[in-house]
């Protein structure tokens, strides 16, 4: 297993005081390169815009979310940025399916958005957003395990940070995530149709992923 945390954590993190999150399953990972300008505008400015090599990216994240109560299906668009030189992800946009986990994460949270229906069953993932005439539709196969990473590939799945901001305010959550056993995954339909990501989402993903199970951990320490 490849010890990659270090990568994206200027210091290390204790193991104590943490709380898992519900596990992910059948994850999908679409990551798109988009101009600087262009994600400029839709980050808080007092993040700063990470890239890596050069090149800056959004990522499309699906995913089911089971915990000993209830089965959910999350879609998370996020983009790479830095608050104060430590790098972690910023999430542009969180939707859930159902009406009360959205009512509750938006009160907890103040950043989820209500999705009107999601779905993801294994080889088929569907969102839509009759709000905001926002659709997602993506089927698939699952390829080969990929045994050696990238540095892409890491620094796109694997940060120690999360970053929310709302009203000026930029609050972090340092996270540990288990390294996911990442796939290729090999798409054979892909429409995503969200106005406001237009010029970033009509060209196909950059990079795709696919990872069976996604465990993550939120460590209460600075």
């Amino acid at each position: 297993m490849q010890k990659t945390y270090k990568l994206h954590r200027p210091a290390p993190l204790s193991k104590k005081a943490t709380t898992q999150h519900p596990k992910c399953n059948d994850v999908l990972f679409l990551h798109y390169k988009v101009q600087k300008k262009l994600l400029r505008k839709l980050v808080p400015k007092e993040l700063e815009l990470d890239n890596f090599d050069g090149d800056y990216w959004i990522s499309i994240i699906g995913f089911e979310k089971v915990n000993s109560f209830s089965k959910l299906y999350d879609l998370n668009i996020r983009t790479y940025v830095k608050f104060n030189e430590r790098a972690g992800v910023y999430n542009l946009k969180m939707e859930r399916n159902g009406s009360l986990p959205w009512l509750l994460m938006k009160i907890k949270s103040k950043v989820f958005f209500k999705s009107e229906n999601i779905s993801n069953n294994r080889y088929l993932f569907e969102t839509k957003n009759l709000k905001e005439n926002s659709l997602i539709h993506i089927k698939y196969g699952i390829g080969k395990q990929i045994k050696i990473r990238s540095k892409l590939e890491l620094w796109l799945t694997e940060h120690s940070t999360l970053y929310r901001g709302y009203k000026r305010e930029v609050k972090k959550v340092n996270i540990l995530q288990k390294p996911p056993n990442l796939r290729r995954l090999k798409p054979k339909y892909i429409l995503v149709d969200y106005p406001k990501y237009l010029r970033v989402f009509s060209r196909p993903p950059n990079v795709m992923h696919y990872a069976e199970r996604l465990v993550t951990y939120s460590i209460n320490n600075n």
